[in-house]
C-alpha cells in the first residue's frame, strides 16, 4: 500500500512547483528507463540530489513516487495536445490535425515505454491504473469532448453523445495502434497510420455534415 503523500497546507510557490517538476521529470525518466522493480529510490536521489528523508517526505514511498509520476507523465500529454494552434484552419482538417498528433503522440517511444509501465503494474498498484484512466485517457476524451462541444452545431447533438462519439474517436485513433506497437514493439507503418486517421476524420465530417444538416440526432453508425 502506498505510503500517504505529505500534505502541509501551505501554497505551492512557482520556484516549489518548478523544483517539483524537475524531480519529477528525472524521476519520470528512470521509472521509463529501469522500470518499477528494478529502480531504487537510492538511484532517483543520485540524480536529482537531496535526501531520502526529504523524498519520503513530500512523495512517500516508491509506490507513491510512481502514482506521482503517472500524473505528472498524464498531464503533460494533455499539455501538448491542448497546445496545438487548430486556429484559423478549416474545421475538417483542425480535426485531422488533432487526430494526427494523438496518433503520432501515443506512438511515441516514450508513451510506448509509458504504456508497458503501467499495464506491468496497475495489477499490483491499482491507484496507477486508475490515475492512467482519470488523467490520461479520459483527460485525451476530454479534449476531443471539448473540440467537438465548440465546432458542432448547438443542439446537434446531446451532452452524452457528444462525450461516448468523443471515447469513440480516441479509441479508434490509438487503442489498435498503440496496443500492438507497444506489445510488437514495431511501430506501425506510416500508410496504417494515415489510413485510421483519414478513416476517424471522415467520420467526424459524416458527422458533422449530419449535425449541420439538421437531419438526424445521434452518433453515425
Amino acid at each position: 500500500m502506498a505510503t500517504k503523500r505529505e500534505n502541509t497546507g501551505r501554497p505551492v510557490t512557482p520556484k516549489g512547483k518548478k523544483r517539483t517538476d524537475a524531480f519529477l521529470q528525472v524521476a519520470a525518466n528512470l521509472f521509463l528507463e529501469h522500470g518499477y522493480d528494478d529502480l531504487r529510490l537510492d538511484d532517483v536521489i543520485a540524480v536529482t540530489g537531496g535526501s531520502k528523508v526529504t523524498l519520503y517526505r513530500q512523495f512517500g514511498n516508491k509506490e507513491s513516487l510512481l502514482e506521482a509520476v503517472t500524473e505528472y507523465i498524464c498531464a503533460g500529454y494533455e499539455r501538448d495536445l491542448r497546445s496545438l494552434d487548430l486556429s484559423g484552419t478549416d474545421v475538417h482538417l483542425s480535426f485531422r490535425r488533432l487526430a494526427l498528433a494523438l496518433v503520432e503522440l501515443a506512438l511515441s517511444d516514450r508513451q510506448l515505454q509509458f504504456y508497458r509501465l503501467v499495464m506491468g503494474n496497475s495489477a499490483r498498484f491499482p491507484a496507477i491504473g486508475r490515475i492512467w484512466y482519470e488523467r490520461g485517457l479520459a483527460t485525451v476524451s476530454k479534449v476531443f469532448r471539448d473540440f467537438l462541444f465548440i465546432h458542432l452545431p448547438t443542439g446537434g447533438m446531446s451532452e452524452a453523445e457528444i462525450d461516448a462519439f468523443a471515447d469513440v474517436v480516441q479509441g479508434a485513433l490509438v487503442f489498435r495502434l498503440m496496443s500492438e506497437a507497444a506489445v510488437l514493439r514495431v511501430r506501425p507503418d506510416q500508410d496504417r497510420i494515415t489510413y485510421t486517421v483519414e478513416i476517424v476524420s471522415n467520420i467526424f465530417r459524416a458527422q458533422y455534415e449530419l449535425t449541420v444538416n439538421g437531419s438526424g440526432r445521434g452518433p453515425v453508425g
